[in-house]
């Protein structure tokens, strides 16, 4: 596993941050409103007090003045008698005119006060009170009874409460009286001295119209407390809905960065395996160049010995040529492998005969069979139509490296190719399965067969060589064909590769049941081609090419073929050559053009001359193989090209063709199609008039 420096600790700020936030914010508007509220009823109370208070003061400067002056006199009515309870001498007078007055003390005189209240307002507002009443209504009720205790010790210098009468709020408040020395006029004869208490005042107010105006107070700071916290609600959600965004965000950057971050270390760890396989790839690819190279160049080097006999110097010959040709299979395998890694492989869907194509690769691979003392035979299991619609040159190529490797790995035994059609369901498919008696193979070497510059074991190559490119190209061709190939081995038990592709039969086409009705044509088609091979043709050819070697080899065959032919050494001297013969009546019958000169390059040249209205036939040279470079000559004007290294017999036949030898024309009637379908095992060497093993592989036209 890999460890990555932006890890997730699986902590999200925002998965707990709003349930928290909501919870602190409702507390705190909570307290804050109990608290607002509180304080709110605390000034209720405390406004209550204070009206009590001012009930109390007002009725003890009422007292005080009253004690000053000693009571007041007042006529004595049917309401208001002589105080019994007033010991006094000068209670009782008559005025002058016979009125009868008694002296009202300033108890009686607050209790007269208080009388009148209760019977102004419905309800006594002030009571004085004592603990050792003369007269009953100065007697205590239990509120003031239970306060006056209190008062009594000393442990309060007044008491208030809300309390409820008859289910009205009510602020009581009860102060106690002191003795002071305008008391001790009536006060002095029951014992009483200045300080002591001789009793309470008591005050009752109702507060219901204080109290809800208090309630709306609270009510309105609840109600903006309310407020505040649904504002502080939808901001606290608003910001975990940003913080929640934000770290989606920051979630999917970390997410972004380990992933990047492990496609690095994977990119990492395949670049390293790359290139590990690329240098083991290219130590074994400069093995297998130098090896062949080794070869050419020192035989080469022989050939210089003039002693040399006859027979060793055609032997040697043999031997660069065909090393010469292993170098160019290689090319062609690092040529195939670059197209089909940049996906520049375009497939030709025509018909091909499937059994044709079996043959003609058993009848290319035989000779290195015979070489080896095997066997080799094709097995039919017939019905098969005659054709099929598919690619030829690819399906051509994987039967070759499969037949070829079954070739190259059986040492003793026989190598076996079978061809089945099976139809699964309307679904038709095309099973080419080879068979050896080789080596054989192990789990591990098979798990990396079809791996790019590998093969099945490092002791291969040592022992039989080879680039460990074939059987990858194989598998992708197999797969642009919509197929695969499967492989079954043991070690020392021999090897089975299965190519299944699906195809389409052609039209019109016919079904073989047995062997006889299939009979193979190549042989015949090339002898036919042999036997028609010119010698001379009497021509006008312009070779246009810089190659001092390759003028040399051209310079050879055209000599040889008894054609009059002309060298220009690069694309603007062949223009001016070839329109100069035009002008003078002794017009090039053909053109060789090198694509890659200097001053001007064949491209430019052809394109020049066609311009000019050039109307010669025109072959292009070129070295570069790949599809679109080819396209570009005949894009350029070029009526055809080969491909570099040439092939003697494929340059002979070219160049009859365009030089008026229609027998060897590539479209001619007996051969069936496009020469490039034909594969021949033995030539007719032009040159010397030898029989020597040779072969066409493509001729493009």
């Amino acid at each position: 596993m890999i460890k990555s420096k932006y890890f997730d600790s699986g902590f999200k700020p925002g998965k707990y941050y709003l349930g928290v936030a909501l919870i602190g914010w409702t507390l705190l508007v909570l307290i804050l409103a109990l608290i607002f509220a509180r304080l709110s009823m605390q000034d209720y109370f405390d406004e209550a007090k204070s009206q009590a208070r001012a009930a109390i003061e007002r009725d003890l400067s009422y007292r005080a003045w009253c004690s000053q002056h000693g009571g007041v006199y007042v006529p004595v009515t049917e309401t208001t008698q002589p105080d019994p309870y007033l010991n006094h001498e000068e209670r009782d007078v008559v005025t002058t005119d016979g009125k009868r007055l008694t002296l009202v003390a300033p108890a009686a005189m607050t209790n007269e006060v208080h009388t009148k209240e209760k019977e102004t307002l419905g309800f006594l507002v002030s009571h004085l009170v004592s603990d050792k009443p003369l007269s009953q209504t100065n007697a205590c009720d239990s509120w003031e009874s239970q306060n006056y205790y209190q008062l009594y010790h000393r442990a309060a210098e007044e008491i208030a409460e809300i309390v409820k009468i008859k289910n009205e709020p009510h602020v009581r408040m009860i102060r106690p009286l002191f003795v002071s020395t305008d008391c001790m006029i009536c006060h002095a004869q029951n014992g009483y001295e200045v300080g002591d208490i001789r009793g309470a005042i008591s005050v009752t107010l109702p507060v219901r119209n204080l109290l809800d105006r208090k309630y709306t107070i609270v009510q309105r700071v609840v109600i903006g407390h309310m407020t505040i916290w649904l504002i502080g609600v939808i901001g606290l959600v608003l910001g975990w809905r940003r913080m929640k965004s934000y770290d989606a965000m920051q979630t999917q950057t970390i997410k972004t960065l380990r992933r990047k971050e492990i496609a690095l270390h994977r990119a990492k760890l395949d670049a390293e395996d790359a290139n590990e396989t690329k240098t083991l790839f290219l130590a074994n690819m400069s093995h297998e160049i130098r090896t062949p190279m080794s070869a050419i160049l020192g035989f080469s080097d022989l050939m210089y010995h003039k002693e040399l006999a006859e027979e060793d110097r055609d032997h040697y010959i043999e031997i660069i040529r065909n090393n010469a040709r292993l170098l160019l299979n290689i090319i062609n395998d690092l040529l195939d492998m670059t197209k089909i890694e940049s996906g520049k492989i375009q497939l030709e869907a025509i018909p091909v005969s499937p059994c044709q194509v079996c043959e003609d690769v058993i009848s290319l691979m035989r000779v290195r069979a015979n070489e080896k003392n095997i066997g080799m035979e094709s097995v039919y299991l017939f019905p098969i139509p005659d054709f099929i619609i598919t690619d030829l040159a690819r399906l051509r190529q994987i039967l070759i490296n499969l037949v070829g490797n079954a070739v190259k790995f059986t040492l003793n035994g026989k190598v076996t190719v079978e061809v089945k059609f099976r139809d699964c369901n309307g679904l038709y498919y095309l099973d080419y399965t080879v068979r050896d008696t080789g080596i054989g193979m192990s789990e591990e070497q098979m798990d990396q067969l079809f791996e790019p510059f590998m093969q099945a074991d490092s002791s291969i190559n040592r022992n039989f060589g080879g680039t460990g490119l074939g059987l990858v190209i194989s598998q992708k061709f197999a797969a642009l064909l919509g197929g695969k190939i499967e492989v079954t081995s043991a070690p020392d038990a021999g090897s089975e590769f299965t190519l299944t592709i699906p195809v389409v039969p052609a039209q019109n086409f016919h079904w073989l049941k047995e062997l006889e009705d299939f009979s193979p044509n190549v042989r015949q088609k090339e002898d036919a081609f042999q036997k028609e091979t010119p010698k001379r043709l009497g021509k006008r050819v312009l070779l246009a090419e810089d190659g001092i070697d390759n003028q040399r080899l051209f310079a050879v065959l055209l000599q040889k073929m008894e054609v009059d032919w002309e060298l220009a050494e690069n694309g603007r001297q062949a223009v001016e050559m070839a329109l100069q013969s035009q002008e003078s009546g002794k017009k090039f019958d053909l053109i060789l053009m090198d694509m890659q000169m200097p001053l001007m390059d064949g491209y430019a040249a052809i394109k020049m001359l066609r311009e000019k209205r050039w109307s010669g036939k025109i072959v292009a040279l070129t070295a570069y193989a790949m599809k679109n470079d080819l396209q570009r000559c005949v894009e350029a004007g070029a009526d055809a090209y080969i491909c570099k290294p040439v092939n003697i017999c494929d340059f002979i036949l070219q160049v009859a063709g365009f030089l008026g030898h229609d027998q060897l024309d590539s479209r001619d009637s007996d051969s069936g199609g496009a020469l490039d379908t034909l594969c021949f095992s033995t030539t007719t060497e032009f040159l010397g008039g030898t029989e020597t093993v040779g072969s066409i592989d493509i001729i493009s036209q």
